[in-house]
């Protein structure tokens, strides 16, 4: 059911991307309109989503972000892709027996976003901007149990939010922030549950991102 969702909405937002290029496309270029590339580097506070689980004693896995993107903006519309990659700072640890068999998280990751919505003027210092998209996640790392420890490997689409906001501070040059929430996991990958010996436990990408950046545009 959560896979067909997504695939819906996945459908539905690349529509909404084709129809926002159309416009782009038909106008000629002008002054407000621009493309910007940008760098930046972020947090993600408990990579895992172990806070998601009921009544564990938990530390969450801290990761720093870096990553790229890309800024089309055509008033008041605007399009973002990127590129994300998670730099683990401190792995993920159950304090005790809570969650089962599970004792720790290492989670690394990249993540390929799109996204498109709606830009609002600061005067004539900047831009808010809230879009919403589509994410794809190549996962890696290792789950630690009780009786094993697992390697992981899997990708998956989730579905993401993005809010944010551009300063200028030269003619070409912007600085950016934004908070981003990815909803994403992955099928059941390793048991961590003592009645059964299925596999209950799935990699969760989902949770709150931030960013900090800078951007140049050329045009």
């Amino acid at each position: 059911m959560y896979k067909s969702c997504c695939k819906y909405l996945y459908m539905v937002k690349n529509f909404f991307i084709i129809f926002l290029f159309s416009i782009i496309i038909a106008q000629p270029i002008k002054a407000r309109d621009f493309i910007g590339f940008g760098i930046h580097s972020g947090l993600q506070y408990d990579v895992g989503n172990l806070g998601a689980m009921n009544n564990i004693d938990y530390i969450g896995q801290h990761s720093a972000i870096a990553g790229i993107s890309i800024k089309i903006d055509s008033t008041p519309f605007f399009f973002r892709a990127g590129a994300d990659r998670s730099i683990m700072i401190a792995k993920g640890k159950v304090l005790n027996s809570s969650a089962g068999k599970l004792q720790e998280l290492k989670i690394e990751y990249t993540s390929i976003p799109t996204y498109a919505g709606l830009n609002f003027k600061i005067r004539e210092r900047g831009k808010f901007y809230i879009g919403f998209g589509d994410v794809y996640i190549v996962g890696s790392g290792k789950i630690k149990t009780t009786d094993r420890e697992e390697n992981i490997n899997k990708n998956v689409f989730g579905l993401g939010i993005l809010t944010g906001i551009q300063l200028r501070v030269g003619i070409n040059t912007k600085v950016y922030a934004e908070w981003e929430y990815i909803s994403a996991k992955t099928e059941p990958v390793v048991n961590i549950s003592t009645g059964n010996s299925y596999k209950d436990f799935s990699i969760d990408f989902t949770g709150h991102r931030i960013h900090f950046g800078f951007s140049y545009y050329i045009l």
